[in-house]
């Protein structure tokens, strides 16, 4: 708690390097919370990093009302009328929309893609703690 407090005062300074070290330290701090440990790395041919995050840790749970949920990894049951499992999924393999980074590889069992987010998208927000916020319009 001492180091935050120290933190916040050393950045209140007026001297401008001192308040950008200060907000690169808390972009690298945000980016550390954003991007979670990758299962499998895969690089998209337009130089974007998806990770193959594990789906138990993928942000959405990091919600304070998800932080127990139990991630189902098969439905609990099968609606009538609904194809067999391995028919849908190779219809779905014949006619899905191919994203650009599945030319170099695509996500292991259990995981999702997740676009890695880099330095650059965080300091074009207005603020680090509004990134990847939705506006609010009343």
């Amino acid at each position: 708690m001492a180091e935050k407090k120290f933190l916040f005062i050393y950045c209140m300074s007026p001297c401008g390097a001192l308040r950008l070290w200060c907000r690169q330290t808390e972009v690298r701090q945000h980016l550390k919370r954003l991007n979670k440990p990758a299962v499998k790395s895969i690089k998209s041919p337009d130089g974007d990093i998806i990770d193959c995050v594990h789906i138990s840790h993928q942000p959405a749970l990091d919600h304070p009302l998800l932080k127990n949920y139990t991630v189902q990894m098969r439905q609990s049951f099968h609606p009538l009328g609904l194809d067999d499992e391995n028919e849908v999924a190779s219809k779905m393999e014949t006619s899905s929309i191919r994203q650009l980074w599945h030319q170099n590889g695509r996500c292991p069992k259990d995981t999702i893609p997740i676009r890695r987010t880099k330095k650059d998208d965080v300091m074009r927000a207005s603020s680090v703690e509004r990134y990847g916020k939705k506006r609010h319009h009343p």
